[in-house]
């Protein structure tokens, strides 16, 4: 028996709960040749806790019986159609294979013929239609005190600055940028011109002149909330807000229909980490023929590397830098214990992301009823068309002391099934690699000869993204050293893309592992990043405009940055200049 993944959504939206009270709709389509030789077509489903449905009807203590396998019988194929028996007729009516079987009744076919096997085709395509919910009560005349309160909307103070939507919408730029959050205007030009945010300017001017709460939210704890306020300067006028115009046209509710084909209702049932590649290496019929592991690794290797060398050129673009773009989640395969491969479909086959070798986009879903974001350079390069893939770290609950509750973005992306949808933005960044040695920081450029890496697990995602774009252009003479810091040899991500890099490119590439805790068969060094392993695995600093320029590129955690790195690194004759933080 083989199996394979259907495409799966809820045309319905979850419950505030987080449950769905309706049918799931699945659809897969099938070669007529492959009918050939088959009896039935089978179809069961998995939970989140990758439990299934058992293959035969079964009785538990209680007398209840379990929901097996729906099978359909595959009666007969010619030239031109394919006819099929169900188990049973509808309602009283007789027929059906399990009739058959017991011995009663004339079988009548189900027969679908070529006009009928476009909804193959039409179904793949299916987008479930927007249910919203039933329209909420109208408020009573003595009811608007109330509905404000529900609705959490507060009024401006008395004699405070207003300022309407298109006058917000004005401030758009990185030379001029307002931010709304929470009703509140903010202007954030002189937080900008310091350049203090860690996540880059890039990270506050993607919501220039827009309603920044959800992304601000999303991310930021109460010390950013607290530094916030030194650069309020008005509210949003209550003409222009929202919630005034909902409470009083529909009440207490807000009759947004809820987005459908989002994982967003999935709550983890995992208490604990899950080896994702033993458990599908374990249970083969999950993926069926998709790759996994190291093979899953080895094939997007080979889309990685066509798409270095390809240019989109004038392709169309599919992102956004200042709006959320849902894509459909294409494919999700483990690639070790705790990493997945996440492929989105872009808006069509032939479209970009846009995206500069250096920049990242935000991905963005909802767990445990708040939007939650995360910053993510993806694994694939912009000569990729029709499609963006993400290398995900997934932290589960209970895996780390300090953060018993996990990732909350990735376990979101882990509960992501093919057909959901994620929420995109971007590009962005403040790295730039142009190519053939010039690389962009902010607004300065550095032409470069050579180029020293150092990262930490997460950390090797934009490495990567600039040390494949350097690699398959055979033009670019950089030459790249790169130390990889990780806690066990099992953290260590990509290392069979890395090693491969490393072999094909001896002269060009070296990748040099270090962890924290080895085994008796490991190789590479062992411990945290020193002086001393700086000086032997990455570049020395230049010391003249005569010898190659050098600068080291850093990415990850503060404590392998600012506590390690940068101090040794300027020990080594590094100026300050020449070490760029991601």
């Amino acid at each position: 028996m083989t199996w394979r993944l259907a495409r799966h959504c809820h045309p319905c939206p979850p419950t505030k709960h987080g449950k769905q009270w309706c049918w799931a709709h699945w659809t897969h389509e099938i070669p007529r040749r492959d009918f050939v030789g088959v009896q039935y077509l089978t179809c069961r489903a998995w939970d989140e806790s990758n439990n299934t449905q058992p293959g035969d009807l079964t009785w538990n203590m209680t007398g209840m019986g379990s929901n097996h396998y729906f099978k359909i019988r595959v009666h007969s194929i010619d030239s031109d159609k394919v006819s099929f028996d169900h188990p049973t007729e509808p309602g009283t009516l007789e027929g059906g294979w399990m009739g058959s079987v017991a011995g009663g009744y004339k079988i009548p076919k189900f027969v679908v013929d070529n006009e009928h096997l476009r909804f193959a085709s039409e179904a793949r395509e299916f987008k479930p239609p927007s249910i919203p919910s039933a329209p909420p009560p109208m408020p009573s005349k003595t009811s608007d005190h109330s509905v404000l309160q529900k609705q959490e909307y507060t009024p401006p103070p008395l004699g405070a600055k207003l300022y309407r939507m298109n006058e917000i919408e004005e401030h758009d730029s990185e030379d001029d940028a307002w931010i709304l959050i929470k009703d509140r205007v903010f202007d954030v030009n002189r937080y900008i011109s310091e350049g203090l945010h860690p996540g880059g300017n890039a990270s506050i001017t993607m919501n220039a002149g827009t309603d920044a709460t959800e992304d601000f939210e999303a991310v930021h704890s109460a010390k950013a909330w607290n530094q916030l306020e030194a650069f309020a300067i008005g509210y949003l006028d209550p003409r222009d807000n929202p919630a005034t115009v909902s409470t009083s046209a529909y009440g207490t509710e807000s009759s947004r229909p809820t987005s459908l084909s989002t994982p967003s209702s999935r709550l983890a049932l995992t208490t604990g980490p899950v080896n994702l590649l033993q458990y599908a290496l374990s249970h083969p019929e999950m993926y069926g023929d998709t790759l996994v592991g190291e093979a899953a690794e080895a094939a997007a290797f080979n889309r990685m590397w066509q798409g270095a060398q390809r240019d989109a050129g004038d392709a169309p673009v599919a992102l956004d830098p200042k709006r959320w773009i849902p894509l459909v989640c294409d494919a999700k395969v483990p690639l070790s214990h705790d990493t997945i491969l996440l492929r989105l479909k872009l808006e069509s086959e032939s479209h970009q992301c846009g995206l500069p070798v250096g920049y990242h986009l935000y991905l963005r879903g909802e767990r445990n009823g708040k939007k939650v974001m995360r910053a993510y350079t993806p694994s694939s390069l912009n000569g990729t068309l029709g499609t963006v893939e993400f290398v995900i770290k997934i932290y589960f609950p209970n895996d780390h002391p300090t953060f018993p509750e996990g990732g909350q973005l990735t376990q979101y992306l882990n509960a992501v099934n093919v057909g959901d949808v994620v929420e995109v933005k971007g590009p962005m960044g403040h790295i730039k690699y142009v190519g053939c040695g010039s690389l962009l920081v902010d607004k300065t450029e550095h032409i470069i000869d050579r180029l020293t890496m150092i990262g930490g697990g997460t950390g090797v995602a934009p490495m990567l993204q600039m040390i494949v774009a350097v690699l398959a252009n055979p033009a670019d003479k950089t030459k790249i050293r790169f130390l990889f810091a990780n806690k066990t040899t099992k953290d260590i991500l990509l290392k069979y893309t890395l090693d491969r890099l490393q072999r094909e490119n001896p002269d060009r590439f070296s990748v040099h592992y270090t962890v924290s805790k080895g085994d008796k068969h490991w190789s590479g060094s062992t411990g945290r990043v020193n002086k001393k392993m700086i000086e032997q695995h990455c570049f020395p600093a230049h010391k003249s405009q005569a010898q190659f320029k050098t600068v080291a590129l850093l990415c990850g955690p503060p404590s392998l940055e600012e506590d390690t790195c940068i101090p040794a690194l300027k020990e080594l004759g590094y100026g300050s200049e020449n070490i760029i933080q991601y």
